[in-house]
C-alpha cells in the first residue's frame, strides 16, 4: 500500500484521532492530485472500489462520493459519527475496566 498521509481529525468534543481509509488511502495516493473529501477521515464511510473509487455513507444512507463527483468538504454526519465513535469507545473502555 502506498504511503498515505493520516489526517489528524478533531471532533466538536475537542477530541483528535488519526483515521484514514485504507482504500481511499490506498487509490488516491495513485493520484496525488485528487482532491480531498471528508469522507477519507469519517468513521461512517464504507469505501469501495469498483469501475471507480465510491463511498457510501452510513449516517445518510447514499453515495456521498465517486470520482466523477464533486468532493463533500464539510458534513455534520461526520461529526455524529466521531461523537458517536466516542462514546463507544468510552463505554467499552469503562465496562472492560468494571469487568476486572
Amino acid at each position: 500500500m502506498p504511503d498515505t498521509k493520516i489526517l489528524t481529525q478533531k471532533s466538536t468534543t475537542g477530541t483528535e484521532t488519526d483515521y484514514l481509509s485504507p482504500t481511499y488511502g490506498a487509490r488516491s495516493g495513485e493520484d496525488s492530485e485528487k482532491p480531498r473529501t471528508v469522507c477519507a477521515t469519517c468513521p461512517a464511510a464504507i469505501w469501495y472500489d469498483t469501475d471507480e473509487l465510491r463511498c457510501f455513507c452510513d449516517v445518510m444512507k447514499s453515495i456521498t462520493f465517486s470520482e466523477s463527483s464533486t468532493p463533500v468538504t464539510a458534513c455534520d454526519g461526520r461529526e455524529l459519527a466521531i461523537t458517536r465513535l466516542e462514546k463507544d469507545l468510552t463505554s467499552h473502555t469503562e465496562s472492560s475496566f468494571t469487568a476486572m
